[in-house]
């Protein structure tokens, strides 16, 4: 398999690209892809397009480059993101508040319907051929429960800066410093402890949706 990697992010690309996985890494705007038409199989995009502001282009772009039966496979929040969250702690605080703080801190610019899914990836000769919600409510407080203490805090003590910039700051974004394995492993047990196979019933139960698309 032969891969190609892109970010706007210089900082993000150098570290792509000694990671010896791509063949090539590109520092650009997804809405301006540098590689010829129909040159891949599939694009992924893993909890990105929720942050892109140039959301059509981007989609117009990923089609151009797809081969004929090529996919896109996204996963984004879910139109029922917000309504799955506990919301603020404290009695009487603004829920509407809230919710758009964490969309500041999150950098989410939308919460689109599978049906606009649907008509946005039509409009560039992508075909919505499968959209599974996934993410129950109980995992998504689990996740907002974690990110309270975790980036939440970081984030209220560093002025409010974006989370890449908190990592950086804190040395979490170099080459070479992962978390061992063992340690993780560990700990990725650990917050899985007590959670529920549950599959949400539709979007609006769900915290996130899988999105695939196939260039006609």
């Amino acid at each position: 398999m032969r891969l190609v990697g892109l970010d706007v992010d210089p900082q993000e690309t150098s570290l792509a690209a000694g990671e010896g996985i791509y063949e090539r890494v590109h520092t650009s705007s997804a809405a301006v892809i540098p590689e010829p038409n129909a040159s891949f199989d599939f694009v992924m995009s893993i909890s990105v397009m929720e942050h892109i502001a140039e959301i059509e282009g981007t989609l117009s772009e990923v089609s151009r480059v797809l081969r004929p039966g090529g996919l896109l496979i996204a996963t984004v929040p879910s139109v029922g993101f917000h309504g799955c969250l506990r919301g603020p702690l404290m009695p009487g605080a603004s829920r509407r508040d809230y919710l758009a703080r964490l969309d500041q801190r999150l950098a989410h610019l939308r919460y689109w319907t599978v049906e606009e899914w649907r008509r946005a990836l039509g409009a560039t000769g992508l075909r919505l051929v499968e959209a599974r919600a996934f993410l129950s409510r109980r995992d998504v407080r689990r996740w907002e429960s974690i990110s309270r203490l975790t980036g939440g805090v970081l984030h209220a003590l560093s002025g409010r800066k974006p989370p890449i910039e908190i990592q950086r700051s804190l040395g979490m974004r170099r080459a070479g410093s992962r978390m061992p394995h063992s340690i993780a492993g560990v700990l990725g047990r650990a917050l899985g402890v007590g959670l529920s196979p549950e599959v949400p019933a539709n979007e609006s139960h769900s915290g996130c949706v899988l999105v695939i698309g196939q260039k006609q």
